[in-house]
Parts: C-alpha cells; structure tokens; sequence
C-alpha cells in the first residue's frame, strides 16, 4: 500500500466557523430548549442542550441575547442534523434568512466576529 507524499486540506463550509458559547433556547414546536450556540457561521450554527426530542427537518425559532445589547427574539432556523455527544443533544441548524432584520443582526455579529479572529 503507498500513500501519498502530500496531503492538502480542502475545506467545503461556505464560511469559517467560530466558536463561542452564547446561551440561548430554541423553540420547536410547542417545547423550548434551553442551551447554548457553541459554534457560528455565515449561515448556522451549532446548538447544545440537554437532550430532547429534536430529529432533522423540523423547523425551529432561536432566541439569543448577543453581546453588546442586540437580541435574536424570533431567528427563524431548520434542523439540519442532531446527534448525542458526551450526554448532551447537538443540534446543527441553518438560518432562514427570510426574515431579513434578525438574520441581519446574528450574521453583523459573525461580521465583528470574524474581523477580529480571521
């Protein structure tokens, strides 16, 4: 078996990731999930919860206090995949950037976010 001399990394996300911990609840229905984002793109995220009764495809709504006094009330966002890790339920979420004034604060603050990291 032969390996290659070099390897090269590709990255396929439309943007870079973050991580942060913003703590924030997300509603799905009739239930909401208290947690935290731990992970921030351009176009999603990555929510952390005790577990719960998410699967793929549902939609949801993210509620988020931002740092510097902006609020996400009613951030609309689709289940993208959920799994378990260490106890806890991982929820990756893509926004809806239909509802242009909240998408618009959440992807500022990736904006101020990346200047300062990347």
């Amino acid at each position: 078996m032969q390996y290659p001399d070099n390897i090269e990394k590709i990255n396929l996300r439309k943007s870079e990731r973050i991580k942060i911990f913003l703590p924030g609840r997300l509603r799905v229905g009739e239930d909401i999930y208290i947690g935290a984002i731990v992970d921030l793109s351009k176009d999603g995220c990555l929510f952390t919860m005790e577990p719960g009764e998410i699967v793929p495809d549902q939609e949801g709504i993210l509620q988020v206090d931002l740092p510097g006094g902006d609020t996400l009330e009613k951030l609309p966002c689709g289940v993208k995949n959920v799994w378990m890790e260490s106890g806890k339920t991982n929820v990756g979420l893509v926004f809806d950037n239909t509802d242009d004034e909240e998408y618009f604060k959440i992807r500022s603050f990736y904006n101020v976010c990346a200047e300062r990291l990347f």
